[in-house]
């Protein structure tokens, strides 16, 4: 029996900022949609004793790529640097709603990518710094299976990544969505053109426990728009207005207590108002198409908050519960408030 090989041709639903040596050039890479692909293969293994074997088998490890690599699959992309698809064009503007981050006023497109782009006052405008893959734009992605034991793991991997993922910087604020067009190489993918991130969501969202890591539980969360869009952009725009007012729903102008346990850092006039220098967010943004338009879904994540003791501003010594229990506490008022705006799945 000869290895497997899937082929799977996707198209960029909103743009994609990626790039490799240069990060001023947008480009495709593999390695990046793999190491994608490990993070949503993991997302599904919340109960599974033996992942971190299993994930060394599938993927490989650090040291075994320096070696060759042990993984149990190869990537390859097509086109990588797609001509005619890069661009630092402005994003459409959605509306005249600005909002003002860091004395510059932006639109809710802006808001979503910041740290993409720098305020140029002799323009009176937000230029990107780097450049990106515009939407609309076709790629194949092929994945040859070294080992045919593995297709299960690349396939689930797939599912979750597909439903709720997106490629490139500011994914989790759905930049970087696709959709899947045509699949080849093997029965199960049929599946995935035709799932939808409800039934997926189903499918991974279970278990008692929260997980120790960012993985699909009991717990996980899924909403939805109530209508579909015609455009990408406004689509995009009703999530990120969503998102942002429920964020700052939680807590008053100027205060960060309860803020600071949704992303860190948190950064205000140049001082870190988070306990924490890094915490991604448990909130993905992503863009989906069907027959009737664009329709946009925010996937919620959670996980035990940090696994150490840390002192907060006073000096008082909070406790890995204590931070889980105010990361839950804040999570729940997000949620409380997007399921206002949007429809909540579960």
């Amino acid at each position: 029996m000869g290895k497997p090989q899937l082929t799977l041709r996707l198209r960029l639903l909103t743009p994609a900022f990626l790039a490799g040596a240069d990060q001023g050039v947008a480009e495709l890479r593999a390695p990046s949609i793999k190491g994608l692909l490990r993070f949503w293969w993991r997302a599904t293994q919340a109960s599974n004793s033996r992942m971190a074997e299993q994930e060394k088998s599938i993927f490989g490890s650090a040291g075994d790529e320096v070696k060759g690599g042990c993984s149990a699959f190869t990537l390859q992309i097509s086109p990588s640097r797609p001509a005619n698809a890069i661009s630092k064009s402005p994003f459409p503007k959605n509306g005249d709603t600005q909002y003002q981050v860091k004395g510059h006023s932006l639109n809710i497109l802006e808001y979503l990518a910041y740290g993409t782009y720098t305020y140029q006052k002799s323009e009176h405008c937000n230029v990107f710094d780097r450049s990106y893959i515009k939407s609309g734009q076709v790629f194949t992605l092929i994945i040859r299976l070294v080992r045919n034991d593995a297709l299960n793991a690349v396939v689930q991997a797939l599912s979750a990544f597909y439903a709720f993922g997106g490629i490139g910087a500011r994914s989790r604020n759905g930049f970087g969505s696709m959709v899947l067009e045509t699949v080849d190489g093997d029965s199960s993918l049929e599946k995935l053109i035709q799932s939808t991130p409800p039934g997926v969501f189903k499918s991974f969202a279970n278990g008692k426990h929260l997980p120790d890591f960012t993985a699909f539980s009991g717990q996980t969360r899924l909403f939805r728009t109530r209508t579909h869009h015609q455009t990408w952009d406004s689509c995009l725009a009703e999530l990120g207005h969503a998102y942002r007012a429920a964020r700052l729903s939680i807590e008053s102008k100027h205060h960060y207590s309860v803020r600071q346990f949704i992303g860190a850092p948190l950064i205000v006039d140049k001082r870190q108002k988070s306990l924490l220098s890094r915490h991604a967010k448990p909130y993905f943004l992503r863009i989906h198409k069907d027959s009737n338009g664009y329709v946009g879904y925010i996937l919620y994540l959670p996980s035990q908050y940090y696994p150490k003791k840390i002192e907060d501003t006073s000096g008082r010594e909070l406790t890995p519960e204590q931070m889980t229990s105010r990361f839950l506490h804040a999570c729940d008022a997000i949620n409380t408030a997007l399921s206002k705006s949007l429809e909540a799945i579960r």
